[in-house]
């Protein structure tokens, strides 16, 4: 499985650099996968201090701060978590898998996905974060 996702934009006037699709499940084919990967993208960008130095606005370098490691949140054990989206810095959304588990063999070799019934368990959860504790404010989606 690749879980790799990349944004990328080619000329509509040209041939679709990606005809046959973009499927990644391991690394068996690395010559497959390149053949279709456009060279641009498998060469490492020139360094440009410009675009990487910190910010005159503020002296705090932008990035995650790690403030603890979550397994379960209230009643919930947490799965694979897709993703996350914030309110503020107190109160954010997190949506994860619950007890589905994406591997390997989630999807067939026509990139479908397998399992297609609903996860039964709530699977975005509303939760706010006081100090190093997290919070269950609200439960949703399960059997959806």
């Amino acid at each position: 499985m690749c879980n790799f996702y990349m944004m990328y934009f080619y000329n509509a006037s040209e041939n679709n650099p990606f005809p046959n699709g973009s499927m990644c499940v391991g690394n068996e084919k690395p010559n497959e996968v390149s053949k279709d990967y456009p060279m641009e993208g498998t060469r490492i960008l020139p360094a440009r201090p410009v675009l990487e130095r910190s910010s005159h606005a503020t002296g705090i370098a932008f990035g995650v701060i790690e403030k603890g490691a979550f397994t379960s949140v209230g009643d919930v054990k947490l799965g694979q978590i897709a993703s996350l989206a914030f309110q503020d810095e107190r109160i954010f959304a997190v949506f994860h898998r619950a007890g589905r588990v994406w591997d390997q063999s989630t999807f067939d070799q026509h990139n479908v996905l397998k399992d297609q019934k609903p996860i039964k368990d709530d699977v975005i959860l509303i939760v706010s974060l006081d100090g190093n504790e997290l919070h269950l404010v609200k439960k949703l989606g399960g059997g959806k």
